[in-house]
């Protein structure tokens, strides 16, 4: 093993998702020499886009916008960069039959309306809290559903007071009533964050194996691709490991090892989930789903379909790109649908997506194994610089997130969405909102 001289920086950025480069960007505008860690080979972390042949992007890992957060919004407007508003019908699949969603859909939302009744009580688990709601069996399976599906999470685990906190949340950005999708990809809003960055200080291809650290002293031990040592050393550091990561055992694929270790962090941890997630992109030759005529109802179609639930074992939601009409449908899996799948082959997560397709689609099985262009997945579980999707808090786990957000000794700072305090744990606006109050914290800390 080939080691290399020492290189000395202000601060070292471990990470260069969109909290780390938002941080980077933070501390270079004020004037901070900082250099930025990356174990992959490309930038954004958890905002993966493909752009290729096809004439519209495929998103591997983010793909909305949830509301009209300023960290986004701000920077669409300013890329004048469009950005396309969801919609469509909302589908549920009930004992075989498709039925439009809306049928109980206002159900489901005064089942999430009453969870403020419990902001005063004792937390307890969304399942706990649905079991004794008085509503319809189906509109209590969509909101379990909906709840795990877009937390990535357990029921038995997710706490009701994290998804009021997550709630007020997206209500301060209009979260609640609209989601968007930004055109030409979301790694367009990573380059954003790039763009004013040295690239000479931005390290990909870089893993951290070791910190060692004391008051205002960090060194920073990495491995090359190519298989060098090397060592930053700064009087500071933005750590935006994922949650999975600074989870993960000594020894583990990707662990961080920490000298001394970070006791103060370990509790909180332990009240934070990592949720997983598997989703599989299916590009077809055409939008073939727009011309199925719903057997129950000849009158019907699924032409306007923007999302759909149901009752698969791995895969219980799909959505489209609608209203921007691509031949793309999205298999969904979260929690212990993703668990089933995170060990298996990417051809046999293909296949248990097709399956589920074949369920709820009114064509021929025959048929649309015809149409099937192309498939993507990223196996987020399995990657050793995430272990996972998105962050939650278990039930009584909400104040550590902000235990998470504090730093060390002015020397250790910390960043990620599993650090937000605002109710936007799990979203790309939340992140990049925690790598700018890191920076911050940062820069305080050096006028000490």
């Amino acid at each position: 093993m080939i080691e290399t001289e020492e290189t000395a920086f202000d601060a070292i950025i471990v990470g260069a998702g969109v909290a780390g480069l938002a941080a980077a960007r933070e501390l270079t505008q004020a004037g901070v020499r900082a250099v930025v860690l990356e174990a992959r080979d490309r930038l954004g972390g958890r905002v993966h886009t493909l752009s290729h042949s096809l004439p519209y992007p495929i998103e591997l890992g983010a793909e909305f916008i949830h509301g009209r957060p300023h960290e986004l919004i701000g920077a669409a407007d300013k890329m004048q960069m469009p950005l396309c508003a969801c919609g469509g019908d909302h589908w549920f699949v009930r004992d075989g039959h498709l039925i439009p969603s809306n049928q109980f859909w206002h159900e489901v939302d005064f089942i999430f309306g009453l969870m403020k009744q419990e902001e005063n009580k004792p937390d307890r688990s969304f399942r706990e809290f649905i079991a004794q709601v008085s509503a319809s069996e189906e509109a209590k399976a969509m909101a379990l559903r909906y709840a795990e599906g877009f937390n990535a999470a357990s029921a038995d685990r997710l706490g009701v007071h994290a998804l009021l906190q997550a709630q007020k949340g997206a209500a301060a950005i209009g979260g609640e009533e609209i989601m968007f999708r930004p055109t030409g990809g979301y790694s367009r809003f990573t380059d954003r964050l790039a763009k004013d960055l040295d690239p000479s200080l931005i390290r990909l291809d870089t893993m951290v194996r070791q910190i060692n650290w004391r008051e205002k002293q960090v060194e920073v031990v990495c491995e090359t691709a190519a298989g060098a040592t090397v060592k930053y050393t700064g009087g500071a550091a933005v750590l935006t490991l994922p949650l999975g990561v600074m989870q993960a055992p000594a020894g583990a694929p990707g662990a961080v090892l920490f000298k001394p270790a970070l006791t103060a962090k370990q509790a909180a941890m332990k009240q934070l989930v990592m949720g997983k997630v598997m989703r599989v992109v299916l590009v077809f030759t055409s939008c073939f789903w727009e011309n199925a005529r719903l057997p129950e109802d000849q009158n019907q179609s699924l032409e306007r379909l923007g999302f759909l639930h149901c009752e698969n074992e791995y895969f219980p939601t799909w959505w489209t790109q609608w209203p921007v009409r691509t031949p793309i449908l999205v298999a969904w899996a979260s929690d212990k649908f993703a668990e089933k799948l995170e060990h298996e082959d990417d051809e046999i997560v293909v296949e248990r997506a097709l399956s589920a397709l074949y369920t709820w689609c009114p064509k021929e099985p025959s048929e649309i194994e015809g149409l099937l262009h192309e498939w993507y997945l990223h196996n987020w579980q399995r990657d050793p610089f995430s272990r996972g999707a998105y962050s939650y808090p278990a039930v009584g786990g909400l104040k550590a997130q902000r235990e998470m957000a504090e730093s060390i000794e002015n020397t250790l700072f910390f960043a990620g969405e599993h650090t937000n305090t605002e109710g936007h744990y799990g979203t790309v606006h939340g992140a990049i909102a925690t790598g700018e109050r890191a920076a911050r914290q940062l820069l305080v800390a050096l006028q000490k």
